[in-house]
């Protein structure tokens, strides 16, 4: 075979990737959707691939990691209750989602260098997640809603587990499903259940 011919059967694999990748997105966006949705919130604001600097405008993608041009990958969503807007001062027991996604929990950063696919864990041994988090303000906050969101944008988000007392304003909880086990609309339901019953239980007000 010719490296001609390799590189036609190659690309396509890649056009067959393409489209497959394309309907896990629309799926994706449509599961946050339906979540945001069941939990009575309205959007505020996204993270593609956990660093929207990979795709802005103004910056040259050709220096930078390939693989944050996968725009969902680790994409984290933010969303505010339903009434709520952002020059307002958080009040007790108001709280925002955070929406963590992770297609693949055996991706490697590789340092300050480029993710390298073929050091990844074998991706049948790997999992694909979605992350719900809510920030319970404790106390009512001197500020609007982007002085919370500034404090927590950049840090390290506790994976389950107990409540976490970020601060004396605010608490982080976290719920995770496998997305295998989203695949209809009564197990979207259910977990958005779970989760308002958690946010209920660490001091939230739900509606």
């Amino acid at each position: 075979m010719t490296n001609n011919e390799e590189l036609s059967n190659a690309l396509v694999d890649v056009r067959k990737a393409y489209r497959l990748l394309y309907l896990f997105q629309r799926r994706i966006l449509d599961l946050v959707d339906q979540l945001s949705g069941k939990l009575e919130l309205k959007f505020w604001y996204w993270w593609p691939s956990g660093n929207e600097l990979a795709i802005r405008a103004a910056d040259d993608p050709c220096g930078r990691d390939a693989w944050k041009m996968l725009p969902l990958f680790d994409a984290r969503f933010f969303y505010l209750p339903r009434g709520v807007n952002v020059p307002d001062s958080p009040q007790k027991r108001q709280w925002f989602l955070g929406l963590l996604l992770s297609p693949d929990d055996g991706h490697s950063e590789g340092g300050r260098g480029e993710a390298d696919p073929a050091k990844f864990a074998d991706p049948a041994q790997c999992r694909s997640r979605i992350y719900l988090y809510a920030f319970i303000v404790l106390n009512n906050v001197q500020g609007n809603w982007d002085t919370i969101y500034n404090a927590h944008k950049n840090s390290k988000w506790p994976k389950e587990g107990p409540a976490v007392d970020a601060n004396d304003e605010v608490r982080v909880v976290c719920l995770s499903s496998d997305l295998a086990s989203l695949a209809d609309a009564s197990d979207v339901d259910s977990f958005a259940i779970r989760f308002r019953e958690l946010v209920e239980k660490e001091g939230g007000e739900v509606v």
